[in-house]
């Protein structure tokens, strides 16, 4: 476990060794009863980048997309 402390604007550093574990400079934060939990928040690219919302599942966008794809090719070949 390690020690960090709170500055006056809320921030906190979090250890290198940390940082490096989480591959991302971006992560998410919850409360879940007496603890904060960080998890490192992952970034969408490519063509999912368009699709990229907070709090959206890669399981949902996933879905989306071959929704979408489904979708297309019934289009083309029904007109």
């Amino acid at each position: 476990m390690s020690l960090s402390k709170i500055t006056k604007k809320g921030q906190i550093t979090l250890p290198a060794k940390l940082r490096k574990k989480l591959n991302t400079n971006e992560v998410h934060i919850k409360m879940v009863d007496d603890a904060i939990i960080i998890t490192p928040a992952k970034k969408l690219g490519g063509i999912f980048k368009k699709y990229a919302k907070k709090d959206i599942p890669i399981d949902t966008l996933l879905k989306k997309e071959k929704e979408a794809f489904a979708d297309a090719i019934t289009e083309k070949h029904t007109h």
